[in-house]
């Protein structure tokens, strides 16, 4: 971040925001909200994000679903409920 950040002739702390989508987005996208004093680090898609919902939702066990994204159960647990990726 910093090489980039010298190229562009910015902060480095502008080269984080846009990485972790706090204060740059794709068009079209929601910025997903860290949690409180946290940091962001999107594991999932906005879609996948989109699936956790739907299958959560149609009962699926939220352990099965995290072993198959390759992440954490309190990823999906966050997902389910509003914490990460709101708006989706």
């Amino acid at each position: 971040m910093k090489d980039l950040a010298e190229a562009y002739g910015v902060n480095p702390i502008t080269i984080h925001n846009i990485k972790y989508h706090l204060t740059w987005k794709e068009e079209g996208e929601e910025v997903p909200i860290p949690r409180m004093g946290g940091y962001l680090d999107r594991k999932l898609t906005f879609a996948q994000a989109q699936d956790v919902r739907e299958r959560v939702k149609a009962g699926e066990s939220i352990a099965k679903i995290a072993l198959e994204f390759a992440v954490s159960t309190s990823v999906i647990y966050d997902i389910k409920n509003n914490v990460t990726y709101k708006g989706v």
